[in-house]
């Protein structure tokens, strides 16, 4: 072959290279069509009240930033502070803020107001501010942990404004019927940059069933998948974007805050051979291989030890627990009647239960022994992420001085010894997404962050 042969050849390589690179190439523009089942009441990241923290946890960094954000690793890096100090003389972290920031209404974001924004979502904290930055007192025995705390989701910066809320966040709120739908339209004058999308609309309060009629009508960009789900998701040709395993699925006991000093011998040893009855890869298959057997509060891909928590079915430690139980070994089971799955993992817990003598009797009421729940990742912080999960679940609160595995699996497996949880599975939290959508970052305890997706025209 000639030379010039192979120069016209790498020519139209190029071309067809920087072509196929265009056609896919971010642009602006579009607006971004998302359904959820979770049905927010307020949209303030710091109201206690909101039953669904997981949808505000997605939801408040499209209209508010915090002051720190944690890398996929759950490394803190810089947002609206640029950096920060502790000083082990005061027990406080110097926070210095980014300069030129402003809220969606104009106002330049001043020390004074991320001061009292802190304030508003943490009344026990001591925070003074100065000229261009704030000081943080907390408790010395938490304090290496501020800066990931800052990172929380409840610890956006927000301005209360005429009843409203403002935020220096990427976009706008719009339009807001509580519980039902959600506008944002993009900021021009983002401070970290435009986004691509010109709006987002979140419709609430749906069904996954309605979801996936809406997603498969092209009514809808962004839908949730429960974990149950998705295998045949996929295998319908749905695209589908996956969490490691993270959201915590467990057995949790009543009364709550009870203290394993005052449970009797025969309730210890009627949670742990209820534990050891439990087959969780049978439960794992159940729900379509969702997730992983869980032994401890923490997955092992943020702790790197819950291998050594036994989460193996163990029939014959079972029977020998109920066989020292002196009455009868019975329990009642509730569990979220608008959680379908959740019934058919009760249904398969009282079979295990049976095999190694418990009567487990499933209740349709808000009273009883024992309850199915779901705890999610708070954070990538691994003593956070304890932390959010021992709250959730109505633990007590694990103190964790340094940043050592060591001093972690010691608090981890303080909350075990309680028996006031059984872990059953880390479950994957899923999403289906139209082929248009692009750059959709979901991050690996499942939060998905918007800020940076855009649309590719003519896909829909």
């Amino acid at each position: 072959m000639k030379p010039t042969s192979l120069r016209f050849l790498a020519a139209s390589s190029l071309l067809l290279s920087m072509c196929a690179s265009a056609s896919v190439r971010p642009h602006y523009g579009g607006n971004l069509r998302v359904m959820m089942q979770a049905a927010p009441v307020s949209l303030d990241p710091a109201d206690t009240g909101n039953v669904d923290n997981s949808a505000v946890r997605n939801i408040a960094p499209l209209v508010f930033d915090t002051l720190v954000r944690l890398d996929d690793r759950g490394a803190p890096q810089p947002a609206l502070a640029d950096s920060w100090q502790l000083d082990t003389a005061t027990h406080s972290w110097h926070i210095h803020l980014r300069c030129g920031i402003t809220f969606t209404d104009g106002l330049v974001l001043t020390p004074e107001m991320a001061a009292s924004s802190l304030l508003a979502a943490n009344s026990s904290w001591k925070v003074n501010a100065f000229a261009d930055f704030i000081t943080v007192q907390y408790a010395p025995a938490e304090e290496i942990d501020l800066p990931a705390l800052l990172a929380l989701p409840r610890n956006s910066i927000v301005e209360h404004l005429n009843g409203n809320l403002i935020g220096t966040g990427p976009f706008v709120i719009a339009k807001w019927e509580p519980g039902k739908e959600l506008a944002l339209t993009a900021r021009k004058d983002y401070w970290d940059g435009r986004p691509f999308l010109d709006s987002i609309t979140i419709e609430m309060n749906q069904t996954p069933r309605a979801q996936l009629l809406a997603f498969d009508l092209h009514q809808a960009d962004m839908i949730e998948i429960e974990p149950d789900q998705v295998r045949r998701s996929l295998a319908e040709g749905r695209e589908v974007e996956q969490s490691k395993p993270a959201q915590l699925l467990a057995l949790v006991f009543s009364p709550n805050g009870q203290s394993q000093d005052s449970l009797s011998e025969d309730e210890l040893r009627l949670r742990a051979a209820l534990a050891a009855s439990v087959d969780r890869n049978s439960l794992n298959e159940l729900l379509q291989g969702a997730g992983s057997p869980a032994g401890g509060l923490l997955p092992n891909w943020i702790s790197g030890y819950e291998f050594v928590f036994p989460s193996s079915l163990n029939l014959q430690s079972a029977r020998q627990q109920r066989s020292l139980i002196k009455g009868p070994a019975k329990l009642t089971l509730s569990y979220d009647p608008s959680d379908r799955a959740m019934l058919l993992v009760a249904q398969r817990i009282v079979l295990n239960a049976r095999d190694a003598g418990i009567t487990v009797q499933i209740s349709s009421g808000a009273v009883a022994d024992a309850r199915l729940a779901r705890a999610d990742l708070i954070s990538l912080d691994p003593r956070i992420a304890l932390r959010g999960l021992a709250q959730e679940l109505e633990m007590p609160l694990p103190q964790i001085d340094r940043y050592s595995m060591e001093d972690l699996y010691t608090a981890e497996n303080q909350l075990l010894q309680t028996q006031h949880v059984i872990p059953l599975l880390h479950l994957r939290t899923a999403i289906a997404v139209n082929a248009s959508v692009h750059n959709v970052d979901e991050q690996p305890n499942g939060a998905f962050d918007l800020k940076n997706a855009w649309l590719e025209s003519g896909r829909r």
